[in-house]
């Protein structure tokens, strides 16, 4: 499965995924695990470094990605939400490239002289972000409460004949 957008807002969460029988989207209102939304929200720091927002960053809030492959290689663009004088501005980054293979990759490199790759920490924190969405997609939700603690009487069951 290939994940190419998540954005979860106040109303609903919508993702954009592929399959060997094509794409698909989900949108839907349903409470997600909350490791999901750890996951995104911890893709904040990522944004705050590329978009330079350190200075504002409690005003900041990110609230999705996109993903998706080009001739080098496979990249991310993390959404978010920046509020100035109580307007909410949607922004995204430029395209973040997946160094393929971080450990490797990073060996005797320094991430501040390859701004357009994620770091390895940051390649660790996107791959993880990537599993929840995947287990989102496959149907992993929040269980609420099913409220069994006192069972009905039986005196409340309509019997009506059938």
């Amino acid at each position: 499965m290939e994940i190419k957008k998540i954005r979860i807002d106040s109303t609903a969460i919508l993702v954009d995924y592929g399959t060997k029988q094509g794409d698909f989207r989900i949108k839907t209102t349903e409470e997600p695990a909350g490791s999901l939304i750890k996951a995104i929200h911890s893709l904040k720091n990522i944004f705050l470094r590329r978009m330079e927002f350190f200075s504002v960053e409690e005003r900041v809030m990110v609230n999705g990605f996109e993903a998706g492959e080009n001739d080098d290689g496979q990249w991310f663009r993390i959404t978010g939400i920046y509020t100035a004088n109580l307007v909410n501005h949607k922004m995204r980054t430029p395209k973040i490239l997946h160094p393929g293979d971080a450990e490797e990759f990073w060996f005797d490199k320094d991430p501040d002289e390859y701004p357009s790759y994620l770091s390895f920490e940051e390649t660790e924190i996107v791959e993880f972000a990537l599993e929840e969405v995947k287990e989102f997609v496959q149907g992993r939700r929040d269980q609420l409460p099913l409220g069994l603690e006192d069972p009905m009487d039986e005196e409340e069951i309509y019997d009506f004949g059938n």
